[in-house]
C-alpha cells in the first residue's frame, strides 16, 4: 500500500506543474550524457591500453652465459634467462643458431602460459663445429606476438675433451642395418655407414662396439672409425648363435649356443683369452666379476636354470646353484662382491630382485618392485649403486637393498646408457633419444628422429 501511495505523490507533482516535468527530463537527459561520455572514455582507454600491450614485447634477463663470453669446443653451458611480459607468455624455444652458417639448432622449449618464467638448462658444444660465433635464439610466444632474442657467444680455437659421442643403430631393409655417429646435440656427426649383416645386440668398450648378428657374421667388433672386424664367425648360420654378452675391464665375453655350448672372452687387442664349456645348452646372461665370471644358463628343453661360474682366467667351471624361482630371462649385477651376484627378472607385472650369496650357499629373495624391467643389465654406477631402468621409470638400488626412484619418463623407455666417466646418461624411447646430465637429470640434448632406431651406445 505504502509503494503505491509513493506512485501517486510523484504522479501528481509531475503533472501538477510543467516546469517539474521539463526538470525531470533535464536531469535524466544529462544523467544519459554523462554516461554515455564516461562509456566512450572507457571504450577509449581499453583501446589504447590493447594498443600499447601490442606494441609492447617481453624482456628477457640473461643470466647464464654472460653476454660475449667465449667458449671452447666440447664445453658445457648452462644456460638461464627469466623472461616477463605484461600479458601471457605461451612459450619459449631456445635455438642455438650461427651468423656464418644456416645452422638452427633447437635446445629447449618450454610451454609457459604466464606472465614471467625461467627458463634453465644445460647444453654442450659440439666438438666438431666450424663456426666462430654462435648464438642463443630465443623465441617467445605471447599474446604481443612472436619475438626473438638473442645472446652471442664466441668460440674459441681450443676443443677440451669432454665432447660426447653417442651412437645409434638403425635396422635396415634387407636384413641390414647402420650406424649413425652423433655428435653431443645429436645432430649427424659423418655420415651413416650400413653393414651387411641383421642386427640382434650390442655393448660397447674402449671406444668400440660390439655387435652381434643373427645368421651371418656372429662376433662384430666395429671401431669408433666404424671399421668392422669378425671376431667369431657363425660359419654354420645358426640363429640364435650369439646367446649372451658382457665386458669387463678392457675385456669381452660372449657365449655361444649353437653348434658348440661355449664362453669365450677377448681381451683389449682382440686376442682370445678364454675358451670354455658351458655347463648347460644355453647361457641366457654372463656377468665378470673378479676373476669369476657368472652364467645364466638353461637346457634347451626348457628346464631349470642354474647360475654356474668360471674361472676369468683358465675359463674352469667351478659350481652352481639351481635357480628354482626363475622362469623367464634374468639380468646380472653386483656391488663389487665376487662372492655375491645378484639379478632381476619380470614376474607376474613385477621385478624380483634376488641374490646369490657362494658363503651361504643359497638365493634369496632380496625387493619386489612394482612394473617391469627393461631386456638389459642394470646399469652400474660404482660398487655401491646401480641404476634400474624400467618401461617408465628408472631406479637407484643400493648394495644396502635402499631403492629409491630417481627419473620418470611419460615416454615408453626401450634402452638405457650411462657415461660414468662423463656423468651422462642416454636414454631411447618409444619417441626420442635424450642425453641427460647424471645425477641431476638435466635435458642436455633430444632428438625426435628415432625412426627404425634399435639402439643407443656411448662410444667415447
Amino acid at each position: 500500500m505504502s509503494a503505491n501511495v509513493a506512485i501517486l505523490k510523484t504522479t501528481l507533482s509531475i503533472t501538477k506543474n510543467k516546469n517539474t516535468n521539463i526538470l525531470v527530463l533535464m536531469k535524466l537527459t544529462i544523467s544519459q550524457s554523462i554516461f554515455l561520455s564516461l562509456l566512450f572514455f572507457c571504450i577509449l582507454f581499453s583501446c589504447k591500453k590493447m594498443e600499447v600491450e601490442k606494441k609492447a614485447i617481453p624482456q628477457v634477463h640473461w643470466m647464464s652465459p654472460l653476454k660475449a663470453m667465449e667458449f671452447s669446443k666440447g664445453e658445457n653451458i648452462e644456460v638461464e634467462a627469466l623472461f616477463k611480459f605484461t600479458s601471457n607468455i605461451h612459450s619459449i624455444t631456445v635455438s642455438l643458431t650461427s651468423p656464418e652458417s644456416n645452422l638452427n639448432l633447437e635446445l629447449h622449449t618450454v610451454q609457459v602460459n604466464n606472465r614471467a618464467t625461467t627458463v634453465q638448462f644445460v647444453f654442450i658444444i659440439d666438438s666438431n663445429i666450424s663456426e666462430k660465433q654462435l648464438q642463443l635464439n630465443a623465441k617467445i610466444i605471447s599474446d604481443a606476438g612472436t619475438n626473438n632474442f638473442k645472446r652471442t657467444l664466441n668460440i674459441s680455437k681450443d676443443s677440451i675433451a669432454n665432447s660426447i659421442e653417442l651412437v645409434k643403430i638403425l635396422k635396415n631393409e634387407y636384413g641390414k642395418f647402420v650406424i649413425q655417429k652423433l655428435t653431443t646435440n645429436l645432430s649427424p656427426a659423418s655420415s651413416p655407414r650400413t653393414f651387411d649383416y641383421e642386427f640382434q645386440s650390442c655393448v660397447s668398450i674402449n671406444k668400440n662396439l660390439y655387435i652381434s648378428t643373427k645368421q651371418t657374421g656372429g662376433l662384430i667388433k666395429v671401431n669408433s672409425n666404424l671399421e668392422p672386424a669378425i671376431l667369431l664367425q657363425n660359419t654354420f648360420r645358426t640363429y640364435p648363435f650369439i646367446r649372451a654378452m658382457a665386458v669387463y675391464e678392457s675385456g669381452t665375453y660372449a657365449t655361444t649356443s649353437t653348434p658348440s655350448n661355449q664362453l669365450i672372452g677377448y681381451n683389449n687387442l682382440d686376442r682370445e683369452i678364454v675358451r670354455s664349456e658351458l655347463q648347460m645348452d644355453i647361457s641366457e646372461e654372463i656377468l665378470p666379476i673378479g676373476d669369476i665370471i657368472y652364467s645364466i644358463e638353461r637346457p634347451t628343453n626348457g628346464g631349470s636354470f642354474i647360475i654356474a661360474n668360471y674361472n676369468q682366467r683358465t675359463g674352469g667351471y667351478i659350481s652352481s646353484q639351481n635357480v628354482t624361482r626363475l622362469t623367464a630371462e634374468a639380468h646380472l649385477f653386483d656391488f663389487g662382491n665376487k662372492k655375491q651376484v645378484y639379478f632381476l627378472h619380470n614376474v607376474a607385472r613385477n621385478v624380483q630382485i634376488e641374490r646369490f650369496s657362494q658363503n651361504e650357499n643359497n638365493i634369496s629373495i632380496i625387493d619386489i618392485m612394482e612394473g617391469i624391467c627393461l631386456n638389459q643389465k642394470p646399469l652400474k654406477v660404482s660398487d655401491s649403486e646401480v641404476v634400474i631402468p624400467m618401461r617408465n621409470q628408472l631406479y637407484l638400488f643400493t648394495k644396502d637393498h635402499i631403492r629409491n626412484e630417481i627419473f620418470t619418463s611419460n615416454e615408453v623407455i626401450i634402452a638405457v646408457r650411462l657415461n660414468t666417466a662423463k656423468n651422462r646418461l642416454a636414454l631411447l624411447t618409444s619417441a626420442s633419444i635424450v642425453i641427460l646430465d647424471y645425477p641431476s637429470f638435466r635435458e642436455i640434448s633430444k632428438t625426435n628422429n628415432i625412426m627404425n632406431v634399435v639402439d643407443i651406445q656411448f662410444i667415447d
